[in-house]
């Protein structure tokens, strides 16, 4: 009496699920095996709505980063008499790197989650050029409207006061265009760095 042999299934390639399925035959046959092919590859840990969710956070937090930073310098614009030349001093010098540092963080965060999302890298530049998009132009923004009065001031001094709405704007253009260069290479290098110590380690 022949015993029977529970199916069982293998997994010889990626996008592939064969399952051999051992029956009745006459010398030693297998009989019925089926291939079963998969249209699509395995479902990814990070859906749509949750890229865009890791985007608006980033943008969030970077938006977050710049106002704070602005708010302190235009105060310290704000003392300043006569509407003098801001000069350099150890506490800007930190602020700006602190505001620096923090954004750089923020960026290769953004890259280490989609390398844990397992995105394809196709897709990290231009993740990266959206948020550095958004980041720059409300960051910029919120930038140009707090400068606003200093600014007018400074160029009233010298008789280019009409220029300041021009002004203001290729400052927001300055903005986005550091910003994109910014967030596409810091995001890509974050999601390299990400997947380098994802992978697993060949056995010593």
């Amino acid at each position: 009496m022949r015993r029977s042999v529970a199916p069982r299934a293998e997994a010889p390639g990626l996008g592939e699920l064969r399952i051999l399925v051992p029956g009745l035959g006459s010398g030693g046959r297998r009989f019925g095996l089926w291939h079963l092919r998969l249209t699509e590859q395995a479902p990814r840990p990070m859906v749509l709505a949750m890229r865009v969710a890791l985007i608006l956070l980033a943008i969030v937090a970077l938006v977050g980063i710049g106002t704070a930073e602005a708010l302190i310098s235009n105060d310290q614009l704000a003392q300043l008499p006569g509407r003098g030349r801001p000069a350099l001093s150890v506490g800007g010098t930190a602020l700006s790197l602190a505001g620096i540092a923090l954004s750089v963080a923020v960026y290769a965060a953004l890259g280490v989650a989609l390398a844990r999302a397992a995105v394809r890298e196709a897709t990290v530049l231009p993740t990266g050029m959206v948020v550095g998009i958004g980041a720059g132009l409300i960051g910029g923004a919120v930038r140009a409207y707090l400068i606003r009065d200093y600014l007018g001031g400074v160029l009233a001094g010298f008789g280019l006061g009409d220029l300041l709405v021009v002004t203001l704007a290729v400052f927001v253009a300055l903005s986005v265009a550091v910003s994109v260069a910014a967030g596409a290479s810091l995001t890509w290098l974050g999601f390299r760095g990400g997947r380098r110590r994802l992978r697993p380690q060949p056995p010593s």
